[in-house]
């Protein structure tokens, strides 16, 4: 009887073992993607990202960051594909709306880039982004040349990358938040101060 249990541990133990390799590649994977892409290494992030999706760690995330990387190396239809993926399964995602547009535009479809900024408006909080989003609104109305619509995918582009930024900086900085020491030992904090 006992060395049936320890078998059963040790068979259990080595299926947990497993089971968190697979879970640590699958974010290793993803964040390999992130690192390449922020590198400027599309093709690898693209890889990467393609992993990480396959095997479900953040599957979302990393279809949104293949489609972005496979846009970056010009591969439209691999990005658009992708997008799409990603809104099918959730439709709010705003990131992956705005690319949606920018691939659109890139192909030169106006009607259905302005489609997807239409939609995405609404669902953006941030009035810097909206408002980026707005004036491209406005600009693909007005009708798109080729330096129009470069100008209308930085600003939409780097409204996204700074929203990006500023996400993980929060993220960074709650992972080391610490509660000062005169808000835990001391009724009122500002007592004397000032």
């Amino acid at each position: 009887m006992e060395r049936r249990h320890i078998a059963r541990r040790c068979v259990l133990g080595a299926g947990l073992l497993a089971l968190s390799a697979i879970l640590t590649g699958c974010a290793s994977a993803y964040a390999r993607g992130g690192q390449a892409y922020r590198a400027g290494r599309y093709t690898d992030a693209t890889r990467e990202f393609e992993i990480a999706a396959a095997r479900g760690a953040k599957r979302l995330d990393a279809l949104t960051g293949l489609g972005v990387s496979r846009d970056r190396l010009g591969d439209l239809s691999g990005a658009r594909d992708a997008l799409q993926r990603v809104l099918a399964e959730s439709p709010k995602r705003v990131e992956a709306r705005i690319y949606l547009a920018l691939v659109e535009l890139e192909r030169r479809d106006d009607p259905r880039a302005l489609e997807e900024l239409t939609m995405v408006r609404p669902l953006i909080r941030h009035p810097r982004i909206a408002a980026a989003v707005e004036r491209a609104i406005g600009a693909i109305r007005e009708g798109t040349s080729d330096t129009s619509r470069e100008l209308i995918r930085a600003s939409l582009d780097d409204a996204v990358e700074w929203a990006r930024e500023l996400r993980d900086a929060r993220e960074r900085a709650a992972a080391y938040a610490v509660e000062p020491y005169w808000t835990i030992y001391r009724d009122n904090p500002y007592e004397g101060l000032p």
